[in-house]
């Protein structure tokens, strides 16, 4: 599965394939995405940044680039029009093959192109659609801020947008369960009516329409996040704050892993902290109204709440308190919640604000004891969110200071490829100051989940060790500052394996037709157990000979992208690989590529044929999955392996058993699809 941001950049290059069998290239990142010469890591399409009270923010940019580009420039367009903004990307950083910047932006939506231009000047682009900065908010509350499905909630536009998944589960006690872990990384999309907003948010409910009505006045994006939480009251929320688990009065036991607090906590760590927030928007009460809570306690709790989610984020972020006590069985405002809540946001210097009167809102309530857009009736959700827009005011948010980052972390260059329980070091940047903070690594899986802390770092290199019961499968780093909490950018992906015996620290190996030439370029992670390189030829797959000039002396404790061209000789295929020696001047070999000339081989069709042993190949640099099956004449099918990690552009074919001398047939379907050839075996 190729990694989420993959899924918006898209690469303007040559064509590899010319069918009228002149010459064919071949490129592939060992990471599996087959024609990719530049990844933007971060920003991830959508993503918003809190503007400050001057309507800018600074947005971080990291990327990968896999070629020795001769300038490497990133060019951010106003979605409204306006005037270009232009990068640099220094020379220093496409030599690392790992590229990072920031810059200041006002308020508004972007575009991102990275362009790369080669020595011939041919150019490769990476792509963001649409990037901002505008307002991002932190929902919290009970069940009338979470949202509730089949309400009457509604699409937003485009310009708003959220994180479209959750963190918590039903389980079959009929409790709500949500890790206390680190959250998962960034992905972000307009919101739709049934979207989900993380962690805890079910549909649009109001914020989506708020965030319109925002979105029209200040002419920025906005993004929500909402970690509401259902049957929450105030107790809850002290006690999960406290260290204890909430206990739920409707089913009569506690929700895990200090809930409800503990996904206020890591949403404002693991999503905040990089976004920035303008404030946490708290819509709650209800509960404790029906209680008949006392005004003490509700302050009490909700203080204690407020205070400690500060001390876990680090930063006094600010809190508006909407004014939320009628219900269904109580529909009038219930004086000793109103009041309490009136105290929290009048609190001298404690950096809270009072929010609308949501109890004038849809009063009664329907059958359902939440707001709701009732067809052909009174729009509810509506009505919620008008009162929440005309409370941000133009002269609330110059009065509200929103929190912005002030440093931004760059996830380096991993191996491709590697086995459970293997170590190995991971370069990272830190900006405006570099090397500044003390972090971790945390391993995510290929969709971004996070499944285990991995390693320390200081000074820009991470130290990984890997679990040594991983499973095989794709996975993602990030780097992650850990006092305070402050997530970085989340590496491409890497492979696990438990067949190999060592790690393959070329993160991609390309090759690519200039002129007469062949180019051949690898992206190596940082390796410090590596002397030297030599660049090797073959024309059989079998016997490599090094490439004149093709010795290269490892760098130290930094990625680098290594380049070396090669005159083409002959005709037919050619195959490449680079030999390792260690300081002690053990050898060692990294994947083989190859790079097709004149057609040859044709693809879809196995190679050598006649066979002689048990092992042939199939080019395999074609678009789509492909299925290979075996049989004999008679129709009886014979089990095989197949491999795309023998020589990268091939897939090779064995038999699990050893097959007699005679003539078989090979099935091969693809996208494009089915196709049959004899093999002879001798």
């Amino acid at each position: 599965m190729l990694s989420s941001q993959l899924q918006f950049v898209q690469f303007f290059s040559r064509t590899f394939l010319n069918t009228s069998g002149r010459i064919t290239l071949l490129f592939c990142l060992i990471t599996g995405c087959c024609s990719a010469q530049l990844l933007i890591t971060n920003p991830v399409n959508n993503q918003v940044m809190q503007r400050d009270l001057q309507d800018s923010a600074s947005i971080a940019v990291t990327g990968y680039c896999f070629y020795p580009y001769s300038t490497l420039t990133a060019t951010i367009t106003p979605e409204t029009g306006g005037t270009d903004i232009h990068y640099a990307i220094p020379a220093a950083h496409i030599t690392q093959g790992f590229f990072s910047f920031t810059t200041r932006l006002k308020a508004g939506s972007y575009r991102l192109e990275v362009t790369g231009t080669r020595l011939n000047h041919e150019t490769d682009i990476a792509l963001v659609p649409r990037f901002g900065v505008g307002e991002v908010f932190l929902v919290a509350g009970n069940s009338n801020a979470m949202g509730m499905q089949n309400l009457g909630a509604r699409d937003a536009s485009d310009r708003v947008v959220s994180l479209n998944d959750t963190n918590k589960y039903l389980n079959n006690e009929n409790i709500t369960v949500a890790q206390d872990l680190p959250m998962r990384s960034m992905e972000f999309e307009p919101i739709k009516a049934k979207s989900l907003l993380y962690p805890t948010g079910e549909t649009s409910w109001y914020w989506g329409e708020l965030g319109d009505m925002l979105a029209d006045r200040f002419r920025v994006p906005v993004l929500f996040m909402n970690a509401a939480w259902a049957a929450a009251n105030a107790a809850n929320y002290k006690d999960a704050a406290s260290g204890k688990d909430g206990f739920n009065i409707y089913v009569g036991k506690t929700w895990p892993n200090r809930q409800p607090y503990s996904n206020i906590k890591n949403t404002l760590r693991y999503f905040h902290a990089t976004l920035g927030i303008r404030a946490v928007l708290w819509s709650h009460g209800e509960n404790d109204a029906q209680l008949e809570v006392k005004e003490e306690d509700y302050f009490s709790s909700i203080k204690y709440l407020i205070d400690k989610s500060r001390t876990d984020f680090g930063v006094k972020i600010p809190w508006i308190i909407a004014e939320n006590s009628a219900g269904l069985s109580i529909p009038r405002p219930v004086p000793a919640i109103v009041n309490a809540q009136r105290r929290l946001a009048s609190l001298k210097d404690f950096n809270t604000f009072q929010g609308p009167n949501l109890d004038t809102v849809q009063i009664p309530r329907t059958i359902n004891a939440h707001f709701e857009n009732v067809s052909g009736g009174v729009q509810g959700l509506t009505l919620a969110a008008r009162s929440w827009n005309r409370n941000l005011s133009d002269s609330l948010f110059k009065t509200v200071k929103p929190y912005l980052p002030s440093v931004f972390i760059h996830t380096g260059v991993l191996p491709s490829r590697t086995f459970p329980g293997a170590s190995f070091t991971l370069p990272y940047r830190t900006e405006p100051i570099p090397n500044i903070l003390a972090v971790h690594a945390e391993l995510l899986d290929a969709r971004g989940k996070f499944i285990d802390t991995v390693g320390t770092g200081k000074n820009g290199l991470a130290n990984i060790t890997l679990p040594a019961n991983l499973p095989n499968g794709e996975y993602k780093i990030r780097i992650t500052g850990s006092h305070p909490i402050l997530p970085g950018s989340v590496t491409d992906i890497f492979r696990i394996d438990h067949t190999l015996k060592q790690t393959n620290f070329i993160h991609s190996l390309r090759t690519d037709m200039e002129d007469s030439e062949v180019r051949i370029s690898w992206l190596m992670a940082v390796n410090n157990d590596i002397a030297d390189m030599v660049v090797q030829r073959s024309t059989d797959r079998q016997v490599f000979s090094d490439l004149p000039g093709g010795r290269f002396v490892k760098t130290v404790n930094q990625s680098n992208l290594y380049t070396i061209t090669d005159p083409i000789r002959g005709d037919k295929g050619i195959y490449y690989r680079i030999e390792y020696r260690s300081p002690d001047g053990l050898k060692s070999y990294s994947p083989v590529i190859a790079m097709f000339l004149n057609g040859e081989p044709q693809p879809l069709r196995a190679f050598p044929n006649p066979v002689s042993g048990q092992h042939f190949y199939v080019r395999s640099d074609i678009e789509g999955d492909m299925h290979f099956s075996l049989y004999d004449n008679l129709g009886h099918q014979y089990p095989i392996r197949t491999s795309k990690d023998d020589v990268i552009g091939l897939t090779s074919i064995r038999p699990v058993n050893a097959l007699s001398a005679g003539t078989y047939i090979l099935k091969i379907i693809s996208e494009q699809g089915s196709y049959t050839q004899l093999i002879v075996i001798r």
